[in-house]
């Protein structure tokens, strides 16, 4: 219990990444406090992978993907400071993540499987994220995101867990035979 009250009392005192409201909800809730740290690693990308929440009032179902033309267009509310998520046991995470491309080319990419750290915590963590077996398409400028979540079962086995994906770039000839994922920026003419 001493250690629940510290965790909390430290949050508290820090103002971590949320709005007063988000401390609220957070504490109101039930559950044990649990941080999740996501890290990218990049093989022929460029360093752009971010992630936010999701919009308030947006009506994103989890895993919808897309490709917008601006930043305005994309379903997002406020960045997820240093790609730190604090949730409790019990309790699911649904947040954006977003690729921007700064390249003048089109770039596609996949992710490999999550590698999550210490893996003695990975128990009861689930993250419904971009590591399907997909090859994504954004062109330049463009604004690539996804709909994840991260789910906590009630029984963790740690209360502080990494997760790292690996985004790389791959050649279209190099995709032939697997599903792939072409796609369009949406502009302001095209419904979302």
């Amino acid at each position: 219990m001493r250690n629940k009250l510290w965790f909390l009392t430290l949050l508290l005192a820090c103002g971590i990444a949320w709005g007063q409201e988000d401390i609220t909800s957070l504490a109101a809730a039930g559950g044990e406090p649990v941080t999740v740290k996501l890290f990218w690693s990049y093989d022929t990308l460029p360093k752009e992978m971010k992630v936010f929440e999701l919009k308030k009032g947006e009506k994103k179902k989890l895993w919808d993907t897309d490709v917008v033309k601006e930043a305005k267009l994309l379903p997002v509310g406020s960045p997820i400071l240093d790609d730190t998520l604090f949730i409790k046991t019990g309790q699911n995470k649904r947040f954006v993540l977003v690729f921007k491309n700064t390249t003048n080319q089109t770039l596609n990419f996949f992710a490999a499987p999550h590698k999550m750290m210490p893996e003695a915590n990975a128990l009861g963590y689930k993250f419904k994220c971009l590591c399907i077996n997909r090859v994504y398409e954004v062109q330049p400028g463009a604004y690539w995101y996804r709909v994840v979540e991260l789910r906590v079962s009630p029984q963790v086995s740690g209360n502080y867990l990494e997760i790292t994906h690996s985004l790389l770039g791959v050649t279209v000839e190099k995709t032939k035979g697997l599903k792939y994922q072409k796609m369009v920026p949406m502009d302001m003419d095209h419904e979302m």
